[in-house]
């Protein structure tokens, strides 16, 4: 088989299994992601920062639209097939619970109000966009496995161990199952990745599709900036080396 298949098996399972195994909103910053998508939902518009935003919208509200817009198309159909929602307002006055446990307590990050642990209801739908965000986030595999084949630089265990490696690392599996625009930026970063090390992007077209790519990473998330001396640099050198090649040659 491929590694590309085997690659993108591994994550997939890798992926599931943290999917179902982590309670909801209990991944750093998910709830805020979700806010964000449940307030474009509703509102049909992007959150003002600043402004008075419902309760857990405010944290995320400076990040670019473009994963929020796509997971608040899925989560309107979600609304219309009355999946469950979490009901983000009655989270504003749950608890990080503080002190010892006790025996047969289970640790919680979030409490409801009357401190028992938070019913599971919205559970379903969080699960759902989930699921989303790491077929988003697997995506990149195929983009990561093209970049190996056009440097001509991995044979098939290598290339199957890296790929392992990727999409194993904590962080990044962390990642790919949370609601969370990081994997919008994931997807496309590496697509950037595959247009600078294995495409001629000296030529007009393939300069164009990287620029668009990082486009895409700058509408999905605010760190895409740092990468743009990168980007920018990329097809000029690229020019430059092949005009003075050219020179040399005549």
């Amino acid at each position: 088989g491929s590694p590309l298949l085997w690659g993108l098996l591994i994550a997939y399972l890798i992926g599931l299994l943290w999917t179902l195994v982590i309670p909801i909103f209990e991944k750093p910053d998910e709830i805020h992601h979700y806010a964000y998508v449940r307030y474009v939902t509703d509102n049909k518009r992007i959150p003002i920062q600043g402004t008075s935003n419902p309760p857990f919208v405010e944290e995320e509200s400076q990040q670019p639209p473009l994963y929020y817009l796509v997971l608040s198309t899925a989560n309107y159909a979600l609304d219309r097939l009355g999946i469950s929602d979490p009901m983000i307002p009655e989270w504003s006055g749950l608890v990080n619970p503080k002190g010892p446990i006790r025996t047969g307590e289970e640790k919680r990050f979030w409490l409801s109000p009357d401190g028992s642990t938070v019913a599971a209801r919205g559970t379903s739908r969080i699960l759902i966009l989930r699921l989303i965000s790491l077929a988003i986030a697997l995506l990149a595999v195929p983009f990561l496995i093209w970049t190996m084949d056009g440097l001509h630089a991995y044979t098939f265990w290598p290339k199957l161990l890296l790929i392992i490696l990727f999409t194993t690392l904590p962080q990044m599996t962390f990642i790919f199952t949370s609601v969370t625009n990081d994997v919008a930026l994931v997807l496309f970063s590496s697509v950037v990745l595959f247009f600078m090390l294995s495409r001629d992007i000296s030529q007009r077209k393939e300069a164009f599709l990287l620029g668009a790519a990082y486009c895409l990473c700058i509408y999905s998330k605010q760190t895409a900036l740092t990468m743009m001396p990168v980007v920018i640099a990329a097809p000029l050198i690229r020019f430059g080396n092949i005009k003075r090649a050219r020179i040399a040659s005549l």
